[in-house]
């Protein structure tokens, strides 16, 4: 096993995997017994002889928060080649997007207020009794204003009419005038807990280095991970808090901010997000500045034509080189793009879903190698559920394995002169290398436009509008292009490769925006 969750044949849940995870926080280095065997030290030692690292964007993103440098080379030795790089944006996104809830927040302080009193009654040290002592009256403090932000979130109202958690989006990202002092209450708080923290794991570091005698070595190394995994979650509340207390400057793309209700066996929950709906700024001032020198590709970075969204949206140096190769595909004679007669429109779900369903059990009957891009989890489900046994038993759907694991097996099918057909979601729209034999087929369900009720594309879309823009035809119609351009270059992988894209939505026909769409594809000879 080397760390990497998705080596592994069988899916790991992500709770069950949580437990198997670390992070700086609660990491002991060199102290840890099991130093020698860490799957990430080992990777690490082996990347200081390197001169070519091969990470994923979420690690990049991890070093650079960190201030660069903690995890990879420094960001100013280092010429960065993004792959798939119309993800960074999305991937940044999420990275500096944060997230508390109250109820599991209240509690968390509850346990700390727990361990540390057992800690102290354990040590029987009087370092230790005036720190854990000092802890008391920050965690009263937090325990008040969760009360208070409990108190906020319930009058809130919650939609939940979209087959989704009920939730609650403040429009334009603005939070209410009264949120602000228990925000920064909240982010002050938080702030005490990790002076405190530091201070503590200092004195944890000492025992297990042995320059503390009185505290019991085994003792300290026990403790250390956990009291990192509070700190870390305190970190978390804490950014969460500063993200409330902020008012966006005028001007300025907004943060999205949201609540979302989760009712689980009688027990309700309130988490608070946030998540900026631009990154620009944020990967200017850690990436492209410092940074040596960047190369971003993908077969997807422009959008219906230019490069103009991921300028933008990237925040990229006014002094960036852009460069749209052609292919050397043959895509009118090698490929077709099929868009067939439907009866319904995706707008109407149970409608459409039906259609795919149908469409479906007769096509997947005469189909050698196929790839079908849902746009949701539950039409996946719903379609998965009405195909004949005869179709599910050469299927895989997206969750039954990791994806590398469905995409080895699909292989294996293929090599052994059966058929295999896989149902996806987003993450198989790129990243899948499928060529010759391997893939004859694919087939998109829908457009794939973003979530309606999404809070950064609806904040985003809010303050384009406000601006005096259009979000539609500025932001929902070029980020749909880029993902069905990625979606449709599933197919042809070689200049040998033929088949047939199917398209299950006549928008592309029968809306002005289609041609749009239609035009951005690569040249298939059209059947529709």
């Amino acid at each position: 096993m080397d760390g990497d969750r998705d080596r592994l044949e069988k899916a790991v849940p992500d709770d069950r995997w949580q437990l198997l995870t670390s992070d700086h926080m609660q990491c002991t280095n060199r102290r840890c017994l099991n130093f020698s065997v860490c799957p990430f030290y080992r990777a690490r030692e082996s990347m200081d002889e390197a001169d070519l690292i091969i990470a994923n964007h979420d690690l990049v993103l991890a070093d650079l928060s960190l201030g660069g440098g903690a995890i990879l080379p420094e960001p100013g030795k280092t010429l960065y080649v993004f792959d798939e790089g119309h993800h960074l944006a999305d991937k940044a996104g999420s990275h500096f997007s944060y997230a508390m809830r109250i109820e599991s927040s209240i509690r968390l302080l509850a346990n700390l207020e727990k361990k540390l009193l057992q800690f102290n009654e354990q040590a029987r040290v009087p370092l230790i009794e005036d720190l854990v002592s000092r802890f008391h009256q920050p965690v009263s403090d937090l325990l008040l204003v969760l009360g208070t932000f409990k108190d906020l979130v319930q009058v809130l109202a919650y939609n939940d009419d979209t087959g989704r958690l009920p939730r609650h989006r403040f429009v334009g990202g603005r939070q209410p005038d009264d949120w602000l002092g228990p925000a920064k209450e909240l982010s002050m708080g938080c702030a005490r807990l990790e002076t405190l923290f530091e201070q503590l794991v200092g004195v944890l570091k000492d025992a297990m280095e042995g320059s503390i005698k009185d505290i019991d070595r085994r003792l300290a190394e026990g403790l250390f991970p956990l009291m990192g995994m509070f700190w870390g979650r305190i970190q978390q509340i804490g950014w969460l808090a500063d993200s409330y207390a902020k008012v966006d400057a005028e001007g300025k793309t907004p943060v999205a901010r949201w609540v979302v209700k989760h009712d689980s066996a009688g027990y309700t929950d309130y988490e608070c997000c946030s998540s900026p709906v631009s990154v620009a700024a944020t990967l200017k001032e850690h990436l492209w500045n410092p940074c040596f020198g960047a190369v971003l590709t993908s077969a997807t970075l422009t959008s219906l034509g230019n490069f103009d969204r991921v300028k933008i949206g990237l925040g990229l140096p006014f002094e960036s080189h852009f460069l749209q190769l052609n292919s050397p595909f043959d895509y009118f004679n090698a490929a077709t793009l099929e868009i067939p007669s439907m009866r319904s429109d995706p707008s109407s779900v149970a409608e459409h879903t039906e259609e795919v369903a149908d469409f479906l059990k007769q096509y997947l009957i005469n189909t050698k190698a196929v790839l079908v891009l849902f746009s949701s989890w539950k039409q996946m489900l719903t379609v998965l559920d009405r195909m004949d046994e005869t179709i599910k038993n050469r299927l895989m759907a997206q969750g039954d394995y990791p994806k590398s694991e469905i995409i080895r097996r699909h292989r294996e099918r293929i090599d052994q002169g059966l058929d295999s057909v896989i149902f996806g979601l987003a993450s198989f729209a790129e990243g899948v290398d499928l060529p010759g034999d391997y893939l004859t087929d694919v087939v998109i369900t829908k457009l794939p436009f973003s979530v309606p009720d999404d809070p950064v594309d609806a904040t985003m879309s809010e303050w384009i509008e406000q601006n005096g823009g259009n979000a539609f035809i500025q932001w929902t119609i070029p980020a749909a292009s880029m993902r069905l351009t990625q979606a449709v270059g599933r197919l042809l992988r070689s200049e040998q490769d033929q088949g047939r894209v199917i398209i299950l939505d006549r928008r592309l026909v029968t809306k002005r925006y289609g041609r749009q769409l239609l035009n951005a594809l690569p040249p298939f000879r059209q059947i529709f």
